[in-house]
């Protein structure tokens, strides 16, 4: 299960975010000089209103029948991550505030939110379909019924 959360920052505070980010790099004596730049693109994006900058939070909860099945199914999203540049990070520590923030209402239990623009984040999320729900091999039985979604796709019911 894939969970996402963005939350908008203030133009004051992701200015800040950046700048720091920026001066990182540069006490770093980071040879990225594209990365500086990018973060001069970004501040200058910012402060022109044409994008934002927000709170990101993403997690993945992995389910298996077995440990053996849970470690390799964990591997295997890892290196799928790893190949789109995404360093995923197994939660321990966080892990039950990684479970809950999953859940309405645990908005504040969310693990390690990182600064986000508002362009990256609408690239990272697939905000434009509904889930279709689960034909089969659900816990409560097979879909019932096909139900019409707003968006016109088709949502397979299984009553709970």
């Amino acid at each position: 299960m894939i969970t996402q959360s963005y939350t908008c920052m203030s133009r004051e505070e992701a200015k800040k975010a950046i700048k720091r980010t920026r001066r990182l790099l540069m006490s770093a004596d980071d040879d990225a000089v594209s990365q500086r730049l990018d973060l001069d693109v970004a501040l200058d994006l910012l402060t022109s209103g044409k994008i934002a900058y927000g709170k990101h939070h993403f997690s993945i909860m992995v389910y298996s029948p077995s440990l053996e099945s849970l470690v390799a199914d964990t591997n295997e999203i890892s290196n799928a991550l790893n190949n789109i540049g995404i360093t995923p990070v197994p939660a321990e520590i966080s892990l039950s505030a990684a479970y809950m923030a999953q859940l309405p209402g645990n908005y504040n239990l969310r693990p390690r939110k990182g600064e986000l623009s508002s362009q990256n984040f609408v690239e990272l999320a697939a905000l434009h379909n509904f889930y279709p729900g689960k034909r089969d091999k659900a816990p409560w039985g097979d879909a019932m019924a096909l139900l019409r979604t707003p968006s016109g796709d088709g949502y397979l019911y299984q009553p709970a």
